[in-house]
């Protein structure tokens, strides 16, 4: 069923094919297209300008903008792209491979993954799995550890840790007693 307007309060309201919410372009099949290109443009973008002033930076300053400003991009909430269309993943793939180029000075024909391995980064694809595993097998009680120690105030014992740790998943439990 294809909705043409919707009336609100006697006001016509068109949908949208596309909605941008947080930075990202979600279209009305989810498949990601129209955030991808818009990443793709902005990121090509900053590496023609980062390539103009390429010989004038140090390596090590090459290497932080490109982080800050490129790496940054592709990595923003990539946790997303899950499942994503191998056309769309091998678009961000070439912009980060551009980027290693841009960064080491390597050629257009030269072998990419001994770059990206020299500059520590993740392919495309691995960095969206390592996201979401980083995401799904880190407990909020690892994360509140690691914040209480970065501040100074270790937990007295284990059985401290234990007691704020969340209850264990004990199976599967029907649909109808939710709400007892």
């Amino acid at each position: 069923m294809k909705l043409d307007t919707v009336s609100v309060s006697g006001q016509p309201v068109i949908p949208s094919s596309t909605v941008k919410s947080l930075g990202v372009v979600l279209d009305n099949t989810l498949s990601m297209d129209q955030h991808v290109a818009d990443v793709c443009k902005n990121c090509y973008f900053h590496i023609r300008a980062l390539h103009h002033v390429r010989a004038s930076l140090p390596d090590n300053v090459v290497r932080t903008v490109a982080c800050s400003i490129v790496q940054s991009r592709l990595d923003y909430c990539n946790a997303l792209f899950t499942g994503m269309s191998e056309a769309n993943l091998s678009k961000l793939q070439r912009v980060q491979n551009t980027l290693a180029r841009v960064v080491l000075r390597r050629g257009k024909y030269e072998r990419i993954t001994p770059a990206l391995s020299e500059l520590h980064w993740l392919p495309v694809r691995q960095s969206i799995d390592f996201k979401v595993a980083t995401a799904t097998f880190i407990s909020p009680c690892d994360v509140i550890r690691q914040v209480k120690y970065r501040r100074g105030t270790k937990f007295a014992s284990l059985d401290q840790y234990r007691g704020l740790s969340r209850k264990r998943y004990t199976g599967y439990r029907p649909i109808d007693t939710i709400d007892q």
